[in-house]
C-alpha cells in the first residue's frame, strides 16, 4: 500500500505570518521616510534659486522615488511567492490524495477478482454449490472489498453508508422454469430493503419514494448510460448512482443488457463522475462474469435433479 506524507501547512502559514509582519514594518518605515522627504522637498523648493539647494533637492527627490519604488514592489509581490507556494502544496496534496485513492481501488479490484476466482473457477457445471446461498448473499461476499472501501469509490468521508443493488433483467432461478427478473439488494447499510422490493422495476402505481428509484432505473436502461439522480427518502436527500450492465463478453451490445448496478448513498457532490463511471464498469464486468457462472450453476443443479 502506498503511503504519502502530507505537506506541513503550519510551516507555510508561519512563513506567511513572518513575511506579513516584516512587510508591515517596512511599509511603516517607508511611509515615514516618504513624509520626511516630502517635507524636505517642500522646504528646498522655496530656496530653489540656490545651487546647493537645487542639488540637494534633486538628491532628496531621487531618494524619495527609490523609497516609493521599494514600497510599490513590496505591494506588487506580496504575498505572491508564499501564496503560490501554498497553492502548489494544495494541488500536490490533492494529486497525492487522488493517487492514493486510485491505488486503493486497484487493490479492491484485485481482492474482488480473488473472490470471483474463489467462487467460480473451481466449479464444474454440475456443481450446484455456487447457487446454494442465492444471489444476494453471494454478491455481497463477492463485492465485500468494494463495500468496505465505498468511501474511496465515492471519494467521500470515511463512514459513509451505502446500499448496493442490482436490477437483473433476466437470470436463472431454482424455483422457476423460466428466467426470473427483479431488483436484488445485496448490501443494505441504509436499511432500504423494504423500499427496494423485487418487482420495483415493473410495478405500477408506486409511492413517490419507489417511483423516483424506478424512474432512474428505467432511464438508465433505456438510455444505456451511467447516470446520477437525486432522491428524497424519509425526508432525507439521497443520491442514486446507476450504471448499465451487459452480459459477460457482450460489452456495449445493446441486445445483451443484463441489468443495472445501482448504489444509493446520502446526497453528496461527486467530484469526478467520469472516474466513477469507469470504476463501476469494471465491477459490472466482474458481476456479469459471476452471473454467468451462477446461471450455469443453476442449470447444473437442475440437471442433477432430473438425473436423480
Amino acid at each position: 500500500m502506498i503511503k504519502f506524507k502530507l505537506p506541513d501547512f503550519n510551516i507555510l502559514i508561519g512563513k506567511l505570518r513572518s513575511h506579513s509582519n516584516f512587510m508591515h514594518g517596512v511599509l511603516i518605515v517607508l511611509a515615514l521616510l516618504e513624509i520626511v522627504c516630502a517635507i524636505i522637498i517642500a522646504l528646498l523648493s522655496k530656496n530653489i534659486e540656490k545651487e546647493l539647494a537645487f542639488e540637494f533637492l534633486v538628491f532628496v527627490g531621487i531618494v524619495y522615488l527609490i523609497f516609493a519604488l521599494i514600497r510599490l514592489l513590496h505591494l506588487k509581490n506580496y504575498p505572491g511567492t508564499i501564496t503560490n507556494e501554498l497553492d502548489s502544496e494544495r494541488k500536490l496534496k490533492a494529486l497525492k490524495k487522488e493517487a492514493y485513492r486510485l491505488s486503493t481501488l486497484s487493490d479492491v479490484h484485485v481482492e474482488t477478482m480473488k473472490n470471483l476466482n474463489t467462487q467460480t473457477c473451481r466449479l464444474e457445471e454440475d456443481d450446484g454449490s455456487l447457487c446454494d446461498l442465492g444471489i444476494s448473499n453471494s454478491l455481497e461476499s463477492l463485492i465485500q472489498p468494494l463495500i468496505d472501501k465505498n468511501y474511496y469509490l465515492l471519494n467521500a468521508e470515511k463512514g459513509i453508508k451505502t446500499t448496493f443493488s442490482l436490477y437483473l433483467a433476466g437470470y436463472k432461478s431454482l424455483d422457476k422454469g423460466t428466467l426470473d427478473h427483479g431488483v436484488v439488494p445485496f448490501s443494505d447499510q441504509l436499511n432500504l430493503k423494504e423500499i427496494l422490493v423485487k418487482d420495483l422495476f415493473d410495478k405500477p402505481e408506486l409511492d413517490p419514494e419507489r417511483q423516483q428509484i424506478q424512474n432512474a432505473l428505467k432511464l438508465c436502461l433505456s438510455e444505456k448510460k451511467f447516470r446520477t439522480d437525486k432522491l428524497n427518502i424519509k425526508e432525507e436527500e439521497y443520491l442514486q448512482i446507476s450504471s448499465p450492465m451487459y452480459e459477460a463478453c457482450r460489452e456495449d451490445d445493446d441486445q445483451y443488457l443484463l441489468g443495472t448496478l445501482f448504489i444509493i448513498c446520502p446526497f453528496t457532490e461527486i467530484e469526478n463522475l467520469k472516474d466513477l463511471e469507469i470504476q463501476l464498469k469494471i465491477f459490472n464486468r466482474v458481476i456479469a462474469n459471476w452471473m454467468y457462472s451462477y446461471n450455469s450453476c443453476v442449470t447444473g443443479k437442475k440437471k442433477l435433479k432430473l438425473n436423480v
